[in-house]
């Protein structure tokens, strides 16, 4: 008899020690990531140890490291059969949720525990599943009541600028991205992001602090480098833009609608050879670019090329919304004008007034063609003095010098040949 117990306490013993190796060698797979070993492991535990909710509670976090969210959910059920009230199972079954994107369910769960417990942690997971869920306005305020009572918290103040950025809300995206950078300072994404609200609401000097304040940590940020350059741009500042553009272009860093940039900038400082090098090659890219084909024709324009300025100034009037109709009609006149074919001039003019008729500039050009094809004079006095009738404080002294100069030869001429004109 002795015996026979002797041997049932060494099995029991066996056992138990056995049990034991195989909870530490599941744990520590659990630690290291081996979540295919850890879950082998525990479901053999709990085939004879079936009463232990921190079994299930380690098997639910090791199904969730392999992606098998339904099976991580039913382990976290199963724990808390056993331990309803356990704090850690429900956290890890709503997070299982928010995985299988169940967010109702995640946060009936969340809210239940909120009931006895208002720590950060339930609210920050709260805040994240509102992230997910789309809902950042419900986020942001999660956020804000977290950094009431945790005001240097980095994480929530990040959030916050994020969540507030998202929805639009620049004013207090701006204050929080702010805030972060106060803590941490080398969080280039944040930098980022603020300085595309600041570039967005013309704060472009605010935008070149900051972004110089960013490449004193990261010099060849391709990004920061992008902010800077278009602060110079909007600034019309195209000197200073010009280099950082072609440092970008020369890093294979910039993009279409940067090369565009560049293009216009060189334009705006009168070097046209380099805006239509610039032109010429993005338009062999992309030949239905409106703004490529304009700055094209305007940049052949000035270097006399009249018959390309033609071609690409009319490509893009063709490819090009009504809001840009007169600009680009008025400068197809000025070539036509150039090239001395004063009826296409003539017709362009006019197109661009019929789009435009408040711009009196038109008045002016049109009267001046029709001098310069030799036309009825009658004609190009009309169109002088509606020129002079409309203008205002916004005319050009010059053109209004030159048509009331007009004007007045054009009556003279016609009283000595024995007319006279009526006003």
């Amino acid at each position: 008899m002795t015996r026979f117990f002797t041997f049932l306490l060494f099995l029991i013993t066996a056992y138990s020690i056995t049990a034991q190796n195989n909870l530490d060698l599941a744990d520590n797979a659990l630690i290291s990531g081996d979540y295919e070993i850890a879950v082998q492991l525990y479901s053999g535990l709990l085939e004879n140890n079936q009463d232990d909710f921190t079994i299930y509670l380690k098997m639910g976090r090791a199904q969730n490291g392999l992606n098998q969210y339904a099976n991580a959910i039913e382990s976290f059920r199963h724990g808390l059969e056993l331990a309803p009230e356990n704090r850690m199972l429900i956290m890890k079954l709503a997070e299982s949720y928010v995985n299988m994107n169940w967010f109702s369910n995640a946060e009936v769960l969340y809210n239940s525990l909120l009931t006895k417990d208002s720590s950060q942690i339930i609210i920050t997971s709260l805040a994240s599943l509102k992230i997910k869920e789309g809902n950042y306005n419900k986020a942001l305020d999660h956020y804000k009541y977290l950094i009431h009572n945790d005001s240097l918290n980095y994480h929530y103040l990040r959030q916050a600028a994020l969540c507030a950025d998202k929805i639009n809300k620049h004013k207090e995206a701006k204050m929080y991205f702010y805030k972060v950078l106060r803590v941490n300072p080398r969080d280039i994404v944040s930098r980022l992001r603020l300085a595309k609200i600041l570039l967005l609401e013309d704060y472009l000097i605010e935008t070149l602090a900051l972004v110089e304040e960013g490449l004193n940590y990261y010099p060849e940020d391709h990004r920061l480098l992008l902010k800077k350059a278009d602060a110079f741009y909007y600034l019309r500042d195209f000197e200073l833009a010009i280099p950082v553009y072609s440092q970008l272009k020369k890093g294979d860093k910039a993009d279409f609608e940067t090369l565009k940039k560049l293009g216009i900038s060189y334009y705006h400082i009168d070097d046209y050879e380099c805006s239509f090098e610039q032109f010429d090659t993005l338009c062999k890219v992309k030949a239905d670019d409106y703004l490529v084909n304009w700055y094209l024709g305007l940049s052949a324009k000035h270097l006399r090329q009249f018959d390309t300025a033609e071609f690409h100034i009319t490509t893009a009037i063709k490819l090009a919304t009504s809001v840009y109709m007169p600009r680009f009609h008025f400068q197809l006149g000025q070539v036509y004008a150039y090239k001395r074919e004063y009826e296409k001039a003539l017709e362009a003019y006019k197109k661009a007034l019929e789009f435009d008729p408040g711009d009196i500039r038109f008045y002016f050009y049109v009267a001046t063609t029709y001098e310069e094809m030799g036309a009825n004079k009658l004609i190009a006095y009309q169109w002088y003095q509606d020129y002079i009738n409309s203008c205002k404080d916004e005319c050009d002294e010059d053109n209004l010098k030159y048509a009331r100069n007009r004007v007045r030869v054009i009556k003279e001429q016609y009283f000595f040949e024995g007319e006279s004109i009526r006003d």
